[in-house]
């Protein structure tokens, strides 16, 4: 290869590598190795990575406010990969891409036998962290190939997102409460963190132990972590918002306003369903200081952040209906329901779970397990599982 084309060839690279980043901001790439013999089962390569990519895929299902990665398995290749096997540089693209430090999580799952046992030696890494990882996971009597992939999978994202993973299994389980598993995640996550000053990795995971209290009956625990989030992060303007939701039930509505307005008058994050949730929060404690016609502003605001939201506009009928304006309440009564099942909310914001009514002159927050459905857990119940142990990596790094 002459020199032009050389140089030709690098402008191509850099080119290249750089569409395979602008789509990529940050990668998971997934592999599964077999060993030829697994005793009397029989599984092809192409099924264990599919059960892999659903199970992490699964995790990302969840709305958060965390931007989701892209989840790939290592023989889907990016564009810039392509381009890049066609004119034949491979090998200097990989050479380039280390200088540029551009290293993805990855997951390994290398499924082997031994003694009549099946076993997956997980291994990854984990690009933030900058570490190696591995842990063994052992097949349990009467277990499943397909549920011990699966709980393969969940022992790597422990490793990889533990807040994501955590913050998957809370949603999950809202309905029957049973957040052993996601305050397992949490507890091994916030041990690799500083214990104080600001930190904004913490900030998430008090914020969603908060959630955790408030979906338990712990209120004044969740308000608590709620603040504690803000403490290590104070523009974490979803904590701001929770901890307002909790003064308001804790009848203190004006400090609610006076956190919220701090939140709406100058934004430090522009999101826009943050936002909403702050003006549908100030909505309703303007609500409780028996101020409708402010909270018809407020409200507004929040539907123009965030128009398919179910729980806005319910609150906005609520809001109507205190104005004496019952052709308004019955309106945005009908536009809740046709929004039902919309997307619209992070799962980190607590009021956005709710519905409201307004009884006897005070606001009431109904309860969220009537309007958010858990789905099944499937593969926690087809075989056994410890959670508590999962997050014991043989090097956590």
């Amino acid at each position: 290869m002459d020199l032009t084309t050389l140089i030709a060839g690098a402008f191509v690279l850099i080119a290249a590598l750089g569409i395979d980043t602008a789509l990529h901001p940050r990668d998971i790439i997934l592999q599964v190795t077999r060993a030829q013999s697994l005793g009397n089962i029989s599984v092809t390569d192409s099924m264990l990575s599919d059960v892999l990519q659903s199970e992490v895929d699964n995790v990302y299902v969840t709305p958060s406010i965390v931007a989701a990665p892209v989840v790939r398995l290592k023989t889907d290749r990016g564009i810039g990969v392509s381009i890049i096997e066609a004119i034949g540089l491979s090998r200097v693209a990989e050479a380039l891409q280390n200088q540029l430090e551009h290293y993805p999580d990855t997951i390994i799952l290398h499924v082997y036998s031994e003694n009549g046992v099946i076993k997956v030696l997980v291994t990854g890494y984990n690009s933030r962290r900058g570490t190696d990882f591995d842990q063994e996971v052992d097949q349990v009597k009467d277990e499943l190939i397909v549920s011990l992939i699966r709980r393969a999978a969940d022992t790597a994202m422990i490793q990889i997102d533990p807040y994501m993973t955590a913050l998957s299994s809370m949603r999950k389980h809202i309905g029957d409460k049973d957040f052993k598993y996601s305050e397992d995640v949490i507890q091994f996550a916030k041990s690799r963190l500083p214990r104080s000053g600001t930190s904004v990795d913490r900030s998430l995971f008090e914020n969603l132990e908060g959630m955790i209290a408030l979906f338990s009956d712990h209120d004044d625990r969740a308000g608590k972590l709620f603040q504690n989030a803000m403490n290590s992060n104070p523009t974490n303007h979803v904590a701001t918002v929770n901890l307002a939701l909790m003064e308001i039930e804790a009848k203190n509505p004006e400090r609610a306003v006076s956190l919220l307005l701090n939140i709406v008058v100058n934004p430090q994050q522009k999101n826009p369903i943050v936002i909403s949730a702050a003006y549908l929060t100030l909505a309703v404690a303007y609500l409780d200081l028996h101020r409708p016609t402010e909270a018809d502003a407020a409200i507004q605001q929040a539907a123009l952040y965030n128009p398919a939201n179910a729980t806005i506009a319910s609150v906005w009928a609520e809001v109507k209906h205190t104005l004496g304006d019952e052709n308004g309440a019955l309106a945005l009564r009908a536009k809740a329901r046709s929004l039902e099942g919309e997307n619209g909310a992070y799962s980190e914001i607590a009021a956005l779970y709710y519905t409201l009514a307004w009884e006897n002159g005070e606001v009431v927050l109904r309860d969220p397990f009537e309007t958010v459905a858990a789905a099944p857990d499937v593969s926690r119940k087809t075989a056994p599982t410890a959670p508590e142990t999962a997050v014991k990596a043989v090097n956590p790094g």
